[in-house]
């Protein structure tokens, strides 16, 4: 859940954003003074390692937000227009976009074409036809 080198990849259905922010909330308020992951080195810093992943989703958030005011698209378009990595990781990255997007729409913010799928169309709630 906590990388001391890069975030975690949130795939839905089995990751869940909300879960991961809450689960992030609740390891800072153990106020642990190390934290060890399962890969890397220990994270000596975890409170500011905690905030810095928060910061980063709801950075992460904006962004796909951003890009869906910009235009409609599917969470693969939306992580070209807003990634900046090569073919071999483009995958990945849909799959964290598809988490925002889900967790937007629990919210409200976007909506589908229908049916929930890796290709569907979001749109912002204001774009909404």
């Amino acid at each position: 859940m906590v990388l001391g080198w890069a975030s975690t990849l949130i795939s839905p259905p089995d990751g869940d954003l909300a879960d991961y922010m809450r689960s992030l909330a609740k390891l800072d308020a153990l106020d642990a003074r190390r934290l060890l992951p399962a890969h890397g080195a220990p994270i000596e810093a975890p409170r500011n390692r905690l905030h810095e992943l928060a910061r980063h989703r709801r950075a992460r958030t904006a962004q796909v937000l951003a890009a869906l005011r910009e235009s409609p698209g599917t969470a693969g378009e939306l992580a070209k227009r807003i990634y900046e990595v090569g073919p071999e990781l483009i995958q990945a990255a849909s799959r964290n976009v598809l988490a925002h997007l889900v967790a937007l729409g629990d919210l409200g913010a976007v909506h589908n074409d229908g049916n929930l799928t890796e290709n569907s169309v979001f749109y912002t709630s204001d774009a909404r036809m």
